[in-house]
């Protein structure tokens, strides 16, 4: 008896130290992402440098203008040997670039906190059988299962790639994400977003979180993409075999994710609401 409750406290200690582990990696690819975020910039850079082409000396190393986007100050690192056109080019392909790494560092941080979140449970589980140390049976498998896991190779797992924790479509230039599960609407909602992105989701039902992209101080998106990322939202959520349903529309700024509450549950304020028709993606950009 005393063996199995070693092995248990002995689980538990190797339990702590792997979430610890993973909250170290975790961290590092937040500040990945926070890097790799980056790109947007870019590529507004490239588009100041496009509209402002006429403007710019011949073989000066850095431009200082305003943001076309943000009207925020903008020192652009340029290539004294290109011509503003071949500069914004340049600019463009390292944006499309950093668009892929940051993607890929989503992956990587939704599989973390994914890991993190099965270590945690698999803990709680440990100690409640630390809390209850007549239960010899259910100690029994649970060491069992556990050294199944451990030992046993899982070829599947190396084939499988991380799933991304939204779905990505693009339409007339503009991008719209939708979250997969209640996590991934999380990590959508509260960390993919930025506060000038626009926030949808279907009224009174469970589904996916969607984001439409904005730069910041940039118009609304028109009515069409509006209704498209609406239907999109009602499409992944309990509402798709509707006729219509109601989305809420707001500022992902206006989009808080309260303490201790379950995944995927947001509270959203200055939502504006709108009746559209679920939009099944594949079918949508197969026809257009």
């Amino acid at each position: 008896m005393d063996e199995l409750h070693e092995e248990l406290r002995k689980r538990r200690k190797e339990l702590r130290g792997s979430i610890k582990q993973k909250q170290r990696t975790q961290k590092k690819q937040e500040h990945e992402r926070h890097v790799a975020s980056k790109w947007e910039e870019l590529r507004q850079w490239g588009d100041t440098l496009l509209a402002q082409k006429e403007q710019v000396p011949k073989g000066i190393r850095s431009y200082k203008t305003t943001n076309i986007h943000t009207g925020e100050p903008a020192d652009i690192p340029l290539n004294p040997k290109c011509s503003a056109m071949r500069n914004s080019e340049l600019l463009y392909k390292k944006a499309r670039k950093g668009e892929r790494g940051y993607e890929i560092c989503c992956e990587k941080e939704a599989k973390t906190r994914e890991e993190i979140e099965l270590l945690t449970e698999e803990l709680s589980r440990l100690q409640e059988l630390i809390e209850n140390p007549d239960e010899t049976e259910a100690i029994r498998t649970y060491l069992e299962s556990s050294a199944r896991t451990e030992h046993k190779p899982n070829p599947s797992t190396k084939k499988e790639p991380p799933s991304l924790p939204y779905r990505k479509f693009t339409h007339k230039g503009w991008n719209i994400y939708a979250g997969k599960t209640a996590t991934m609407n999380d990590e959508l909602s509260t960390r993919f977003a930025n506060p000038s992105d626009i926030w949808l989701h279907a009224v009174g039902y469970t589904g996916s979180h969607v984001i439409i992209r904005r730069n910041k101080n940039s118009p609304w998106p028109p009515a069409e993409i509006l209704d498209l990322a609406g239907g999109i939202a009602v499409f992944y959520s309990k509402a798709k075999h509707t006729s219509y349903a109601e989305v809420h529309i707001t500022e992902a700024r206006f989009v808080r994710k309260p303490r201790k509450s379950p995944p995927g549950l947001v509270t959203a304020q200055r939502c504006k609401t709108k009746r559209v028709s679920p939009v099944n993606p594949q079918n949508f950009f197969k026809n257009s």
